[in-house]
Formats: C-alpha cells, structure tokens, sequence
C-alpha cells in the first residue's frame, strides 16, 4: 500500500473498530486524553483518543514521527483537534483528523 492507501486503512479501521464515547462516560473525568494501548483496550474514545490510535497506527507503519502531528488550534467554530500526517508539496499540512472539539455557538 502507498501512503494515502495505509491513511485511508487506519482511518477505516479505527472509525469502525473505535467507537465513540465521551471522556466523563468512559473515564469519569471532563477530559481525559488516553494512551492508544487504553482506547484499543476499551475499544472507545473521543476523537483525540482515537487521533491518537491513528498516530501510533502510522508510526507502527514507518510514518516519520517528524511528519506526524497531533495538536489543538483555536477556529472560527471553537477548539478544534488535529492529526496531520505530513506536508504537500505546496507547503501545507496533510490532515487526516481534523474535528471540532468545543464550539464557540
């Protein structure tokens, strides 16, 4: 598989297999930011739990670790996480996760 091939699996993969639930349902705390070994354990998270299994799932694959990049960004819309996986050729980053997190509405 090429690289856009092995994103689009782990996307796949963890989308189907990772099923969402909140922070105070699974962890009993407002926010709590799991290792990827806990999310595949209990097999739920919230989208930075499971950004995090895609980060580890590409590094598992060779992705550089200096191409990967989990970080917040305050938008437009709110608090937003993302996952990016490497540049384009044009300079900007290639994201795969990119979710609001808290919404400003």
């Amino acid at each position: 598989m090429n690289r856009l091939q092995q994103m689009a699996y782990v996307q796949s993969r963890v989308t189907s297999n990772i099923r969402w639930v909140s922070d105070a349902t699974e962890w009993g705390q407002h926010d709590y930011w799991a290792t990827a070994t806990q999310t595949l354990a209990h097999g739920a998270g919230d989208e930075e739990d499971r950004a995090i299994v895609k980060l580890q799932a590409l590094k598992a694959l060779g992705f550089n670790q200096s191409d990967l990049f989990l970080t917040l960004a305050q938008t437009d819309s709110g608090l937003s996480c993302f996952l990016a996986t490497g540049w384009l050729p044009d300079g900007a980053l290639l994201l795969m996760t990119a979710v609001v997190l808290f919404s400003q509405a």
